[in-house]
């Protein structure tokens, strides 16, 4: 085996690894089991304590070392794009199963609130020789919307991995469409795990 091959081998093999590794969220059918019987459930999105890439730069020292531009799509993204993505994902795969509630935005009418805190993320690149999907770890916190220092359960979607199949285009695939893809499909496997529960 040539050199090129087995080093190509090696990045799928580890990246086959990552993927599954990414696939198990934790869940607990009784204590989650409101899910199957509340129309509709709260989702809040927050970045507390958010880390970059490998090195687990704080938020802080990122901000600095961008634009002024790529802080406003940062912030666009965080403030809107992500959460919209991954609320849409999630709601439409729940759509398929029995008694899949439908997740609001902000919304303090819900009797449940599921909290999804991106604590770290990996924008991954996508240059003309290599390409790398992003990467997002979200800590998600179940608890009544009345009564938020209680909490119900908690669980990661530990390294949500996007896809990355488009081609180089630097403006309709930057990195911050990359984390989309992440949080799009941490949404898909979130809703395939609550399967268990509302169907």
């Amino acid at each position: 085996m040539k050199f090129s091959n087995k080093l190509f081998f090696v990045i799928l093999v580890l990246f086959s690894i990552q993927v599954l590794q990414a696939q198990h969220i934790d869940i607990d059918k009784k204590l989650l089991s409101f899910l199957a019987v509340e129309k509709t459930i709260n989702i809040l999105f927050t970045y507390d304590g958010l880390k970059f890439n490998e090195d687990n730069e704080p938020e802080e020292g990122y901000l600095e070392d961008i634009t002024l531009g790529e802080k406003k799509r940062y912030y666009k993204s965080k403030d809107s794009i992500w959460p919209i993505k991954f609320t849409t994902t999630l709601n439409s795969k729940l759509k398929e199963y029995k008694n899949g509630p439908q997740f609001n935005i902000k919304d303090s009418t819900a009797n449940y609130t599921m909290r999804v805190n991106n604590s770290w993320m990996y924008f991954g690149y996508n240059v003309i020789a290599a390409k790398w999907p992003a990467k997002a770890k979200l800590d998600l916190t179940f608890y009544e919307t009345s009564n938020p220092e209680t909490i119900i359960y908690e669980t990661t979607i530990d390294k949500a991995l996007g896809t990355n199949n488009e081609v180089y285009n630097l403006d309709k695939w930057s990195k911050f469409n990359r984390v989309a893809k992440a949080y799009e499909k941490g949404a898909y496997k979130l809703a395939q795990a609550f399967k268990r529960i509302v169907n």
